[in-house]
């Protein structure tokens, strides 16, 4: 403990040294705002944050390195149980200590990025990744427990189906142009597909985007590098037996671009995809595999 209190206060103090030379702190003095509250309302609270993104996991450790403490003095606890059963070969016990120690951690960072939000109002975080094409799979689990035959469930783009249309043929779901435009949702017809009994999603970067001096800032973030996602990949579009899994591939594949998405699922028949990227001169270049390109309605 000891050792993460030294931690926690050379990062405060950098943090702290590096936020109140801002020009927002040389404002708040200027303004005439006493000291104190320039230091604890404007300044501290924002050198916080680097703060609390060490603590989440240091608190973790410290529950989960306890079984050291615990075996050395002998003192009944978590850790003390958790290596005995290891000495016992006791693989249930194991596991779920095992598992309770993660889902502590997890815990931990999941209040931590909590804790981001109550201190900086203006970060926000969305969770609805995949929670479009979950809502789809749901409500039309919903329809069919209801006695529902033939059924389409659209939500933001994204859909689910099952059996035919009032037609009596597959249902015929047209995929956008990645036309951009920031300000509105423009619908022009790329192609239309035959669906019947599974889903359909699309992800791109033609919306939901900022321009910070003249560039685009994409909303798909590269988890490798932890920004925005910069490619020739304008949308990916993706058929799946449920949509969920279809939202999540959709998403994934703008994160990995345009050739490593179609090396990847050139050979691969469980997934329909396709993409549209744009070359040099801005046209675009349409790419799709065997099992997306069986999906085309007859002419």
């Amino acid at each position: 403990a000891f050792s993460n209190m030294s931690t926690m206060a050379r990062t405060t103090r950098s943090s702290m040294l590096e936020v109140i030379r801002a020009d927002y702190i040389s404002t708040a003095r200027a303004k005439g705002q006493a000291e104190g509250k320039v230091i604890y309302k404007h300044a501290l609270r924002n050198a916080m944050i680097p703060v609390i993104t060490v603590l989440g996991p240091t608190v973790a450790g410290l529950l989960t390195g306890s079984f050291v403490i615990e075996k050395i003095f002998a003192i009944p606890g978590i850790g003390y149980y958790f290596v005995n059963s290891v000495t016992q070969r006791d693989y249930t016990t194991i596991m779920g200590v095992t598992v309770f120690f993660a889902a502590f951690l997890m815990a931990m960072v999941l209040l931590v990025d909590v804790f981001y939000c109550l201190i900086d109002p203006r970060i926000q975080f969305d969770f609805s990744s995949i929670a479009k094409g979950l809502a789809c799979d749901e409500v039309l689990r919903m329809l069919l427990r209801n006695g529902a035959t033939n059924c389409m469930v659209e939500i933001g783009g994204e859909v689910a189906t099952h059996g035919v249309n009032q037609s009596g043929t597959p249902w015929h779901i047209s995929i956008d142009m990645p036309i951009e435009n920031n300000a509105a949702t423009v619908h022009e017809s790329a192609l239309v597909i035959a669906l019947s009994g599974k889903a359909v999603a699309t992800s791109g970067n033609y919306r939901k985007y900022k321009e910070i001096e003249g560039k685009k800032i994409s909303h798909i973030v590269n988890p490798a590098t932890g920004y925005s996602e910069e490619s020739s990949l304008l949308s990916v579009t993706i058929v799946a037996p449920d949509c969920m899994t279809a939202d999540a591939w959709a998403t994934a594949c703008m994160a990995m671009g345009t050739e490593r998405t179609q090396k990847m699922f050139e050979k691969r028949h469980d997934l329909g995809v396709m993409t549209i990227s744009s070359d040099a001169d801005g046209n675009f270049i349409v790419w799709s595999n065997a099992p997306f390109a069986d999906l085309l309605p007859a002419q």
